[in-house]
């Protein structure tokens, strides 16, 4: 429910507000009309004002019937670390059905009986003031002031007029009420009468003491949707607001201090309500060792490769590191990649001139703790070359082939989001010396040279770009740097870790895309 305890509060407001404004006469005619115009008009959005706005609908019983209620609510940045709330209380359908719902008899004596008729209630500047009236009976007590006490004829019957201000105020997060002001009017030529025998001023103390109590043992708690409920909202201020023409509200100010934590507990709703995706079945992230609260998710995606997809894995887990920072730590599975590294990097020429040709036939990886190996067999063979002109060669006859086993460690570096390899040297397996290879061009570098570059070359030009969500990438996540990191036994992955400034504005940004995801309750 939205409001817990508003039914029972408003229940007492109604109760209080009934003896202190109401009667068994029938004054209300006049303003049914005025009434019925009350709830056409519309809430001021000023009211509610905020960056990102709400509209919580509810209906809370009263007796047998039940009676909408509506709480606009308003979040805008106040400092980097704290959000204005503007919010407003929506009486109307109550105010409307108060002189319908409201109709008790109370006998707070053995010599008196109030029947208590509530007619109108409307707000008027800072107080809600109602009118109604009060039968008041008086009667003989027989065997007063004991327990065996019995209530005996009447002696007087005279109707009140009531006209009664309510004020509001703030206690904790709750809306509390007080009766501020009181004045009755006895009907008639006897209205004297009871003036005189101390009808008047009994009624006055019944409505008073009734109306106080009541309404200070019940105040209003607007209690948020769950989902909200992480907000933490605190009210520091309320004032009642004229709706329309008299219709009863209240506006309420107040603040939420925000940061990680706020965060954290937001994408966590986000992650439940299937905005975001959950941590998977087997996450790759290691255990938790930080106290600070955290989520995990899970994102399985694929690149474009020349022989079809290839499947990654993205587990990301953000944690509170600081009352402002979230830290991020990635790991990009790689392993299905690695498995299809040998039909990718399959009898792919790496250089070919006159003189040689050096082909690349297979190229397996594996990770070793913090590193990459990769090996590979080069199909390397020499031919002879004539000239023919000029500038022109002309290939002959092979005149060397020999298949060289090669061992490369790589590196990885983040560029704009992507991870990059490279090689970092490149050695032959078992280690002996790269012969020279003959081109008709004369000796040039070792086959060695040779591969760093062309190797290099298609790494550099084939970075690891993961899709992150959209969800996550309007954190603006930072990352700072990036590993190697084996999973399992030589399965290759990639360690990024960042983190994430928290600001009111990142927080808004979120509320409003959960409230767009239909995670929050929606707009006005």
């Amino acid at each position: 429910m939205l409001i817990g305890r508003v039914g029972i509060a408003l229940r007492a407001f109604s109760c209080a507000a009934a003896l202190a404004l109401s009667g068994c006469g029938s004054a209300a005619e006049d303003s049914k009309a005025d009434r019925t115009a009350i709830a056409d008009r519309l809430a001021d959005p000023a009211d509610y004002a905020g960056n990102v706005t709400f509209r919580i609908a509810e209906a809370f019983p009263i007796g047998d019937s039940s009676v909408p209620f509506a709480l606009y609510l308003g979040l805008a940045p106040e400092t980097e670390t704290r959000l204005r709330v503007n919010a407003l209380i929506d009486l109307r359908e109550l105010q409307r059905a108060l002189p319908g719902l409201i109709s008790d008899t109370l006998n707070p004596s053995c010599g008196l009986s109030l029947d208590v008729t509530l007619n109108d209630a409307r707000a008027a500047g800072d107080t809600v003031r109602g009118s109604g009236t009060v039968k008041a009976v008086v009667y003989r007590c027989k065997i007063s002031g004991t327990g065996e006490e019995e209530r005996g004829a009447r002696l007087l019957t005279q109707t009140v007029d009531v006209d009664v201000a309510v004020g509001v105020g703030i206690q904790g997060d709750c809306i509390v009420f007080s009766l501020v002001d009181l004045e009755l009017a006895p009907r008639g030529v006897i209205g004297w009468l009871a003036n005189l025998l101390g009808v008047t001023e009994r009624v006055r103390t019944v409505i008073r003491e009734t109306g106080r109590a009541t309404l200070s043992e019940n105040p209003v708690c607007p209690d948020l949707p769950e989902a909200l409920t992480l907000l933490d909202l605190h009210y520091s201020q309320v004032d009642l607001r004229e709706i329309g023409s008299g219709g009863i509200g209240a506006i309420l100010s107040g603040s939420v201090d925000t940061g990680a934590e706020t965060l954290i507990s937001l994408l966590a709703l986000g992650q439940t309500n299937g905005v975001l995706p959950n941590a998977g079945l087997a996450p790759i992230l290691p255990t938790a060792t930080t106290a600070g609260r955290r989520v995990d998710f899970r994102i399985d995606e694929t690149l474009a490769a020349p022989n079809g997809q290839v499947a990654y894995g993205l587990d990301l887990r953000l944690a509170t590191v600081a009352p402002t920072r979230i830290g991020v730590k990635t790991v990009l599975d790689l392993r299905d990649l690695q498995h299809q590294l040998p039909d990718l990097f399959s009898d792919i020429v790496l250089l070919d001139t006159c003189g040689s040709r050096i082909t690349l036939q297979r190229l397996e990886a594996e990770a070793r703790e913090k590193a990459v190996i990769a090996r590979g067999r080069l199909d390397v063979r020499g031919f002879a070359c004539e000239r023919t002109g000029p500038s022109s060669w002309e290939r002959g006859e092979p005149q060397t082939s020999e298949e060289v086993d090669v061992r490369a460690e790589m590196s990885i570096r983040l560029v704009e989001g992507c991870a990059v390899f490279s090689l970092l040297d490149l050695s032959r397996d078992p280690p002996l010396p790269f012969g020279q290879v003959e081109t008709g061009s004369g000796r040039i570098q070792a086959a060695r040279a040779l591969l760093l570059d062309a190797v290099g070359f298609m790494l550099e030009g084939a970075p690891l770009c993961p899709e992150v969500p959209p969800e996550l990438t309007m954190l603006d996540p930072q990352f700072e740097r990036g590993e190697p990191q084996e999973l399992d036994q030589g399965g290759i992955g990639v360690a990024v870790e960042g983190s994430i400034d928290v600001s009111t504005r990142t927080i808004l940004e979120f509320l409003q895309l959960l409230q767009h995801r239909g995670a929050l309750p929606p707009r006005p």
